[in-house]
């Protein structure tokens, strides 16, 4: 194993990876062991080379453990031993001191090394010390999400860990400076996974609020997704591949109209990301000329939802027509924005537009009878306020975007009142089943209307991503004020959702399982161990619990082998310090009968 530096005549960065000679007959190759991380500088190449030492030394170690007192890492006298079979204990003196849950350390310590998150605060000794903090916060963020003052509470009531509150917001404040490397490691790591594919880049935003009515340049009011009207928010753009693994993500002030997101982020998602192919995908919020012409200038192709109602009437009364849709054979999903369900169209039709653009509608039935049903269930809310009236004076309504579109305005004796307007009603029911999209990809057979559909389609997940981030790792609310500790905020949440999604994929790849955040937060949880301290002997034993099947398949998606023998404590602090467990292949079961299994 040795230390490779790659750069580009393009770019005055420089990758360092951790590659191995293989030989397959007479012909040698290298094989990328580990990204160590990319450096900007001179000052960053020398700390990620020393950083790659470190790593080729800990996994020469785990391959060919050295004899005791010979390795070359750091020999740090061990923290446990193992029971013996013929020590005797009295039952009578032993204590339970507490229930310590191991598992989200030990997970997130395996995966933050392999994805090359070191590199974050790199190698120095307050750079370490920092990444011992963000490792703990991380395993935290999957394991209890919560404010930091309850990650402190946490880590030192159920986690096993000393970590004072002011520690956690030292980190943060170090964290808030690279919160470019690590979008950028982030984004490297994504890139690794599916570099041989051409990209589909899904784009969306949200909104997270605060604790707080306070505005300041950051934080403002303006229009919340969580229907948060009172409180300040900030908007956060996110972008992601169609697996959920994310690209890049940045913040704006809570004012920020959403179309004008999108083109800060697309610049740095292909500056960092930087696919041989590119299609944007987003909703209709983003349809702008400005932004599509953006797309296309960085040479993008996209595919962006279109506001049907909103084009000219010609162009409307062909899309009104049902002379010319043709029968889209198959089923295409496709999910419109804020449905969850499937919705096949069983019809198509596309229309040339200027710059070599084309508008494809849809027709479903399925959505069509949804539309309906969505506006009898307003009609009805309406009929109930009528009370069998023909019309509702003005102050008597509550305005609403919803159900103000089937009334008008009649004046009657000087008074403003609300009649339903039945003509209304019948031009929206023509609406109803139809779905368009914008795109510049060629849409000349049902084949491409087809692929087209599918990459539509593809934004359920970023959907799903932003659930994750705010109920799973409990984003927002945001209980911080100072601009810096919010970055760090949301590049802490950022990180604990590329482990989440590595982790997913790594057990989906070699267990074969699909586990959602949940289930792998209540099987982490279980990972535990008792401490129990002898009375008489005054002797600390740790008594680990069996694992569960959902947690030996985490454990052995990451070649993690974790030792279930009872074992003698021999310094709590260091095991309040403790390091991660040794890692050994992919092909156990997880668990070890004997020993520790741990460095």
């Amino acid at each position: 194993m040795y230390i490779r530096v790659k750069s580009s005549k393009l770019s005055p960065r420089k990758s360092v990876q951790i590659v191995k000679s293989v030989r397959t007959g007479k012909r040698v190759s290298q094989v990328i062991l580990q990204h160590v991380g990319i450096a900007h500088d001179e000052k960053q190449l020398s700390e990620l080379r020393e950083l790659g030492r470190k790593l080729i030394l800990e996994m020469e170690e785990r391959e060919q453990p050295s004899l005791p007192g010979f390795s070359l890492l750091e020999n740090e006298e061990a923290w446990e031993r193992p029971v013996g079979d013929g020590e005797r204990v009295s039952l009578r003196g032993m204590k339970n001191l507490e229930q310590v849950t191991e598992g989200p350390g030990e997970v997130v310590e395996s995966l933050f090394s392999s994805l090359g998150f070191e590199a974050i605060f790199g190698v120095s000794n307050r750079g370490k010390g920092n990444t011992e903090v963000l490792k703990k916060c991380l395993a935290c963020a999957l394991a209890n999400p919560s404010s930091k003052r309850g990650m402190s509470r946490w880590l030192e009531d159920e986690g096993g860990t000393d970590m004072s509150l002011n520690r956690i917001y030292r980190m943060m404040d170090a964290l808030a400076k690279k919160t470019d490397r690590v979008r950028e490691i982030v984004a490297r790591e994504t890139a690794s996974l599916f570099e041989t594919k051409a990209s589909l880049l899904l784009f969306d935003v949200t909104t997270l609020y605060f604790e707080s009515v306070e505005a300041d340049a950051l934080r403002v009011s303006g229009y919340s997704k969580d229907n948060r009207i009172q409180e300040t928010q900030v908007v956060l753009a996110l972008a992601v591949t169609p697996e959920g693994f994310p690209l890049w993500y940045d913040l704006f002030p809570g004012n920020t109209f959403e179309g004008h997101t999108l083109v800060p982020v697309l610049r740095r998602c292909m500056e960092t990301f930087s696919p041989r192919q590119a299609v944007v995908v987003a909703d209709r919020a983003m349809f702008t000329e400005e932004n599509l012409h953006e797309v296309e200038k960085a040479g993008c192709s996209f595919v962006v939802g279109a506001k049907l109602r909103g084009l000219s009437r010609t162009m409307r009364e062909k899309i009104l027509d049902a002379g010319n849709y043709s029968p889209l054979p198959g089923d295409s999903p496709v999910f419109p924005e804020g449905e969850r369900e499937t919705c096949s169209p069983s019809r198509w039709y596309s229309v040339p537009l200027e710059n070599g653009r084309n508008l494809l509608v849809t027709w479903s039935e399925q959505r069509a009878r949804k539309d309906a049903s969505d506006r009898e269930r307003l009609l009805a809310r309406l009929r109930k306020k009528l009370q069998g009236k023909k019309a509702l004076p003005g102050k008597s309504l509550v305005t609403n975007r919803g159900t103000n579109k089937y009334l008008s305005l009649e004046n009657s004796n000087g008074q403003d009142r609300y009649i339903l307007d039945e003509e209304k009603i019948l031009r929206d029911s023509r609406w109803d089943g139809l779905h368009g999209v914008i795109t510049n990809l060629p849409v000349e057979s049902a084949a491409e209307a087809q692929e087209i559909l599918a990459h539509y389609g593809s934004l359920w997940r970023i959907e799903e991503s932003f659930r994750v981030n705010k109920h799973d790792l409990s984003i927002r609310p945001v209980y911080h004020w100072v601009p810096r500790r919010i970055e760090a905020h949301i590049t802490l949440t950022y990180l604990a959702f590329a482990l989440l999604r590595h982790l997913q994929h790594r057990v989906a790849v070699r267990q074969n399982a699909v586990m959602s955040a949940r289930a792998i937060r209540t099987a982490l949880l279980d990972v535990q161990s008792t401490l129990m301290k002898d009375e008489e002997t005054g002797k600390l034993y740790r008594f680990p619990k069996a694992m569960s099947e959902s947690a030996r398949k985490i454990y052995r998606s990451l070649g993690l082998v974790r030792g279930l023998g009872n074992t003698e404590i021999l310094s709590v602090r260091k095991y309040r310090n403790r390091k991660g467990i040794r890692s050994a292949g992919t092909d156990g079961d997880g668990t070890a009968g004997e020993g520790t299994g741990r460095n």
